[in-house]
Parts: structure tokens; sequence; C-alpha cells
């Protein structure tokens, strides 16, 4: 079981690169990867460019098959390259990811297509679990033209994990708070500096 860390965004509201933000000691990337690693092996990064990231040994870079096309192309691109089985997708700017939360959503995802958290009727489909035998279906959605994720996990049996039940592996649903703009970075950074 993989998994995979969708760094392909174009980050306009940001102005910058995402993933190479500073975080701790090394950056918001490589803070998700290492939370990742405590679940699942290996670690891919899916990238618009296989040269885009310095990464560690024994994480892997995929280049996307559907650039410029949004999170359903790179999820494409990585449940395409990968053995069958359940893996987990997380976007590279989620700073309080969870292992448990990730655990949990692993449990949740027993008998179902993918599993994503759904608060207050919205679906969180880039912190999530996605079997291999969703990509025939996924694809099928991108081929007809859909770009939009939580649209295309219409075409799949998909566990939605409701926040009371995120709530036993992570109290304030903190793994699903991810960072946007210059300010929500700089006020990460900040809470940073005070914990």
């Amino acid at each position: 079981m993989a998994g995979i860390i969708l760094a392909g965004g174009q980050a306009k509201r940001m102005g910058r690169d995402k993933a190479s933000l500073p975080f701790g000691e090394s950056t918001l990337l490589l803070h998700t990867a290492q939370t990742l690693a405590q679940v699942s092996a290996p670690v891919v990064v899916v990238a618009d460019r296989r040269d885009r990231y310095s990464l560690p040994e024994g994480m892997l870079m995929l280049e996307d098959a559907c650039p410029n096309a949004g999170p359903l192309g790179a999820i494409i691109t990585a449940l395409g390259s990968l053995p069958e089985g359940y893996h987990l997708v997380t976007a590279c700017d989620m700073p309080r990811l969870r292992a448990e939360t990730l655990r949990l959503l692993l449990q949740e995802a027993q008998g179902y297509d993918a599993a994503a958290p759904e608060i207050a009727g919205r679906l969180e489909p880039l912190c999530a679990v996605y079997h291999t035998r969703c990509l025939p279906l996924l694809k099928e959605r991108f081929d007809s033209g859909e770009r939009a994720l939580h649209r295309a996990l219409r075409a799949v049996n998909l566990r939605r994990v409701e926040a009371d039940r995120l709530r036993s592996a992570d109290p304030d649903l903190s793994s699903l708070i991810n960072i946007n703009t210059p300010e929500e970075y700089r006020s990460l950074i900040r809470e940073e500096r005070h914990e």
C-alpha cells in the first residue's frame, strides 16, 4: 500500500509552489511524506515533472500523465502505476495531517472502492483512500470530460466518513486543514513558533 502525495497544483492563490514551503525542519512536502511513511510504503509524489523535487531515498516521483488537469488526473496517474490494492492519497499542503486519521480511513475503506471524509456535506477527497479498482471508473469519467474529483467519485462505491467518526482519531479534524494563501501560511508558521 502506497502513500500518494499530489504536488502538481498551480498554487495560484499562494503565488508560489506550496510543496517547497519551509515547514519545521524541512518542507510541507517532506513533512507530509514523513506522516504518510508512518502508515504506508512507498511514498509516491505526483508532480508535473519528474525532476520537480529532490526526494529522499525510498520516495518515488511520478510525472503526472494528465498535467494541468487537477487532482483527478494525478490520482489516475498514481493508481495506474501502483500494484492492486488500497492506497492513501493526500495533498502536499496538509501540515496537521495525522497518521491516526489515515489509519482510520484505511479501516473505513474496507469493502468499498474508496473512503473520504465528508464534513458538513462537503467531501474531502484529498485526504482519502482509493482502491486501484477505482481506476477504470475514474478514467471513464475523466475521458468523458469530467475534471472535478468530487463529481467523478459518484461513479465509485464510496465510504463517506463523517466528522463524528473522524473525531475518534482526530478530535479537532486538523488533518483536513490545508494551506492555500500566504496569510494561511504565515498563520501556520506563527502557530508553530508558539507550540
